[in-house]
C-alpha cells in the first residue's frame, strides 16, 4: 500500500548525502501526519514559502 511506503536512506551516501536524505525523511514523515485542508488550496503558490 503507497500511504504505508517506509522511506529509507542508503548507507552507499557519503556523509553529506545521508545527513541531506535524513533531513529529507523527517520531513516527508512530518507532512504525512499533517491533515489536507481543502479551505488553503485556493493559496498561490508563489507565496508558499
Amino acid at each position: 500500500d503507497d500511504a504505508h511506503k517506509k522511506i529509507t536512506c542508503t548507507k552507499k551516501n557519503d556523509e553529506c548525502k545521508m545527513f541531506i536524505c535524513e533531513c529529507d525523511r523527517k520531513a516527508a514523515e512530518c507532512f504525512s501526519k499533517s491533515e489536507w485542508i481543502p479551505e488553503h488550496n485556493h493559496l498561490p503558490r508563489d507565496q508558499c514559502h
